[in-house]
């Protein structure tokens, strides 16, 4: 099917969008400056002394108050721990915490606690990093360009819903239904939501390597006073929610990391199962919309035919029905 103009009255969005956003960016862009534009790029030019001295600095005093000999043998490991897991690993941290959750410590051949405490807060100002060098090259109406563009293929009054953490497309008002990134972010203490005791707490945007420890997650999260301040929960729990057509763009629906660890050794999880998704419990919440009346029909975006095949899969998995699938690249998002 092609898309038609204001044919959605709904859109749920990953990070799929903003990976089309920044690749029509990046020719615009002059190459030694390209590691801003991921996540992956610009932590690998961290760990190898290659970031100005203001990015490194603005790193720097995210977690350390003063620049003293203690701390700057500090800041020298927390380089070297992200160089040796940047040996075999990258920024999924969420799959790769799933790979090595049953792992371990001694046979990890990275520091799992350390990457999975700090990676949020690095992934944090990495973003206003970038955002900011966009700002300063005058990028703001190719930004509101691309929002434009994506507004022409949904209703005016579309209910809008992401999972992303990154604040790009925040002329869209979209409901951060897993949290969002600290804007102005300066120190580490500002992404943490709550301490659960003094080695663990929860940050202001949720990570997972389930869906179902998620929603767990959300379950709890809702539990605590103030929590609508940092997390729109309304794509799980509001009963007036009512959409005719939900377009699902840039999620990816990744198999848990676990469960390929799983599937390499016992036959019988060669299959995706309940806990093996990375975002299952939107599948659920989708299918529960759908038994409560609150939605009709659902349109996958998919970029190639091994990720339709894999919509088609999970669809078919969790009850879905009238469903649709459109390739990405006739929805025209363009800057």
């Amino acid at each position: 099917m092609n898309g038609q103009i204001h044919e959605y009255d709904g859109l749920l969005f990953g990070n799929g969008l903003s990976l089309n956003l920044i690749s029509q960016l990046q020719p615009l862009i002059k190459p030694d400056k390209h590691y801003l534009l991921h996540i992956d790029g610009f932590l690998k030019a961290f760990i190898t002394n290659q970031l100005s001295p203001r990015e490194e600095s603005l790193i720097f005093k995210l977690f350390y108050d003063k620049k003293d000999t203690t701390n700057l043998l500090f800041f020298k490991k927390l380089k070297e721990t992200f160089k040796q897991y940047y040996t075999a690993h990258d920024s999924n941290i969420e799959y790769w915490f799933g790979a090595d959750l049953f792992t371990k410590e001694e046979e990890c051949d990275y520091d799992y606690p350390t990457i999975r405490t700090s990676f949020p807060f690095l992934y944090n100002i990495w973003h206003e990093i970038m955002v900011d060098y966009l700002t300063y090259l005058n990028f703001t109406q190719k930004l509101e360009n691309f929002e434009e563009s994506i507004k022409s293929f949904v209703r005016r009054d579309a209910r809008i819903f992401t999972t992303n953490f990154d604040r790009l497309f925040e002329g869209l008002k979209p409901d951060h239904i897993h949290g969002s990134f600290v804007k102005g972010i300066k120190k580490k203490e500002e992404l943490i939501f709550t301490l659960r005791s003094n080695k663990t707490f929860d940050y202001k945007c949720l990570w997972g390597w389930n869906g179902i420890g998620k929603l767990e997650e959300i379950s709890k999260i809702r539990k605590i006073p103030g929590y609508d301040t940092f997390f729109d929960f309304d794509f799980f729990f509001d009963e007036n929610l009512s959409l005719r057509n939900l377009l699902v763009y840039g999620v990816g629906f990744q198999i848990s990391g676990y469960e390929e660890r799983l599937s390499a050794s016992i036959p019988k999880y060669k299959e995706p199962t309940i806990g093996g998704i990375v975002d299952e419990h939107l599948f659920i919440r989708l299918n529960g919309m759908q038994n409560q009346r609150q939605l009709k029909k659902i349109t996958f975006a998919y970029y190639s035919d091994s990720d339709l095949r894999h919509y088609e899969y999970l669809s078919d998995y969790f009850g879905l029905s009238d469903v649709d699938f459109i390739k990405s690249s006739s929805l025209l998002f363009s800057i």
